[in-house]
């Protein structure tokens, strides 16, 4: 066998070597920051927030964050029924109408198995003005950009079967 060969086989194998590596650390990456979210939730603090109708312990710990609102895990405090509490911070009228034209959106809404249901909602004084809370049906799948976009290591979600998706946009 010709060295050039030789050393060309190997040029092969280390560049598999180092793709396989790099997809194992993006892995390992995704895991750690699973593991340390999944510490942070158990450990969160929750704190009493009455809706109407709806006792409700809400993590302090959020889901997800956005430019003014976070969304955070919330349970029923009698029957443990989960939620989820997306919280809207408003600092100025500007912002305290946004948030009352959300509320107003979402109760506008019919119920429809692929919306996000409004089950109440409130407001009370914040640390820097009001915060404007709904209280939502809990969506054990994530967000639906987990189902749209690359993970961490550049891997597209696995697509849904065609009669599922044609399910959903038929209903």
């Amino acid at each position: 066998m010709k060295l050039s060969s030789i050393l060309d086989k190997g040029r092969a194998l280390a560049e598999d070597a180092k793709k396989i590596a790099e997809s194992k650390l993006a892995e390992a990456r995704q895991l750690a920051e699973e593991g340390a979210g999944a510490l942070r939730s158990a450990t969160a603090r929750t704190e009493l927030v009455p809706f109407r109708g709806y006792p409700v312990l809400m993590k302090e710990v959020a889901l997800a964050e956005g430019g003014f609102a976070y969304v955070h895990m919330a349970r029923h405090a009698e029957t443990g029924e989960l939620f989820a509490v997306k919280r809207m911070l408003a600092q100025d009228a500007e912002s305290a109408e946004l948030a009352k034209a959300e509320r107003d959106l979402m109760e506008s809404l019919p119920r429809h198995p692929n919306i996000v249901g409004m089950l109440a909602s409130t407001q009370r004084a914040g640390v820097r003005g009001q915060e404007h809370l709904l209280l939502l049906e809990y969506c054990s799948q994530g967000t639906l950009i987990k189902h749209c976009m690359p993970d961490a290591s550049g891997a597209l979600p696995p697509p849904l079967p065609l009669p599922e998706t044609l399910d959903a946009f038929l209903q």
